[in-house]
């Protein structure tokens, strides 16, 4: 509700009168007016808005298939580390990002960073997080396109928590960490024995892997950073980070023992892997019988939140729409949830976000305490990361009554933004008449929604994300602030805005301090 007091107004007064009026109805909900308003794979020029973009090696930058991969390889020095990540790319045909490799190649060739590097290399030191993590995630971005449709092995990265954090927050979805195990004294036993051919940066081991090729053999070269002296302080660097990577990567670890023979280690990592990429921690499939009453309208389903609550509606309704969805397009890709506020939401949205991991969605972007107004939601979708969302669920039902005997709406939009059109919205009618198990996970905490950051639920990064901005950016190219900010600058000038429900309310507070 707009209310204007304005003694005489004239033709350009007119025209910011108008703006703000559809400023009022975009806050409100209304969202069909944007400059970018196309359907996916059509041109929408250059301007994008969002986030700015750390890292996107899964879905987040084109969609991931069943067979591409995300792997870490951790692991005490010399535990082959690096032999089996060659192991693997060979095997998976993906690409291999090794970190030590990038550093010592910065240290010889004397770049800035290298220089920097080279002082806690020496010292046998870890290099500090604020150094390691901008460097490695650019270099990965180096790589983002060969490593997107098909997959990506780090080796020696993420070394500490926060190195680990900051990998989850960038949007990679890792599948397996493969963390090799040796005894403190097998590392310098191996170092050795280790000998690197210069040409190639191949590895190899005098005792348990010598080179075959007679002119390779001759080549060889020990590290000149392979001393005990050294080697005993990165173990022990190594392991004073053990415990808070294992604990981090707890439901995709894969503990290996290491001092087998390499042959027999692949075997064994592999099997794991495999293992893994067909697991989703905590899964479970409940049966379930359809339940009437489930066909959406034009603005979503509205049902009183009595009848959403109670047993396995919501849950049924939820598993349709990802039955109705190609698998192919939500697998390892982006989701967006959000919300009106309303009675019933944040239960709701911890349903869901179960339900999603579990039919392994990769990453879901969720407004700060589950708030994103309907424009919001369709501003992430088509504008963050340049539209890297595949669709989203929105909980919302208008400015109809809300409360314990109110109503509960909940709806789909597609890639575009748009709500889903009427041969999608039969598909998942259809799904919910036939229903018969739903995926989710069990025994795992609600997810905090009350910060900005990235958890992990699972194999699923949960980013919980600022409800307000990315529609913020579209109104700024929608409308003329500063000719606004004019008008309401005048004296014969006054408005009235009332949110009128839950969402619009956080968004006028961000959106009328830009001109008032």
């Amino acid at each position: 509700l707009v209310k204007f007091t304005m003694p005489a107004v004239g033709a350009a007064v007119r025209r910011v009168w108008l703006a703000l009026s559809l400023l009022s109805l975009h806050c409100c909900g209304i969202h069909g007016f944007s400059p970018h308003a196309t359907s996916r794979g059509q041109s929408r020029g250059s301007w994008s808005v969002g986030m700015p973009r750390l890292l996107r090696l899964s879905a987040t930058t084109a969609p991931k298939t069943g067979q591409s991969l995300g792997l870490v390889v951790i692991g005490p020095p010399l535990s082959g580390r690096g032999t089996q990540a060659a192991r693997l790319r060979r095997r998976y045909g993906v690409k291999t990002i090794t970190i030590g490799e990038l550093l010592r190649r910065e240290v010889n060739e004397k770049t800035p960073v290298g220089v920097q590097i080279a002082e806690y290399v020496e010292r046998g030191d870890l290099v500090p997080d604020e150094v390691v993590i901008d460097y490695v995630l650019d270099r990965i971005r180096e790589e983002e396109e060969d490593t997107s449709s098909t997959g990506w092995i780090l080796e020696g990265f993420p070394r500490t928590k926060e190195q680990a954090k900051a990998l989850s927050d960038s949007g990679a979805v890792v599948d397996c960490v493969v963390k090799l195990n040796i005894p403190d004294e097998g590392s310098v036993t191996r170092m050795q024995g280790r000998r690197i051919d210069p040409v190639t940066e191949e590895i190899f081991n005098m005792d348990t892997f010598p080179a075959s090729d007679a002119r390779v053999q001759a080549r060889l070269v020990q590290r000149e950073d392979d001393s005990e002296d050294q080697v005993r302080k990165r173990v022990q660097v190594y392991r004073s980070n053990e415990a808070d990577i294992s604990s981090y990567y707890s439901d995709v670890l894969l503990d290996v023992d290491a001092s087998q023979s390499q042959d027999d280690l692949f075997v064994s990592i592999e099997a794991g892997i495999e293992s893994a990429r067909r697991s989703i921690p905590g899964l479970v499939e409940l049966d379930t019988e359809p339940i009437q009453g489930m066909k959406m309208g034009t603005s979503g389903l509205r049902k009183k939140v009595s009848v959403a609550s109670e047993g396995k509606f919501l849950l049924n309704f939820v598993q349709s729409i990802f039955d109705a969805l190609d698998p192919e397009e939500f697998k390892s890709g982006t989701l967006v949830l959000g919300g009106d506020g309303r009675y019933y939401n944040s239960a709701a949205l911890q349903e869901i976000i179960r339900i999603a991991a579990a039919n392994g969605v990769g990453r879901i972007w969720v407004g700060k305490d589950g708030l994103l107004s309907t424009p919001a939601a369709s501003a992430v979708i088509r504008e963050r990361e340049d539209g890297a969302a595949f669709g989203g669920i929105i909980l919302t039902a208008s400015h109809n009554p809300g409360g314990p005997n109110g109503d509960f709406g909940i709806k789909y939009n597609t890639g575009d933004g748009a709500p889903a059109k009427e041969d999608l919205t039969q598909r998942i009618y259809e799904m919910t008449t036939k229903v018969s198990q739903i995926k989710t996970l069990e025994n795992t905490p609600p997810v905090d929604l009350s910060t900005v950051g990235s958890r992990r639920l699972g194999k699923t990064v949960v980013e919980v994300i600022d409800p307000i901005e990315d529609h913020l950016q579209v109104l700024r190219q929608c409308f003329d602030f500063r000719a606004i900010a004019s008008l309401i600058a005048r004296p014969d000038f006054s408005f009235l805005f009332d949110a009128m429900h839950g969402a619009a309310g956080p968004t006028a507070k961000r959106v009328f301090p830009e001109f008032i």
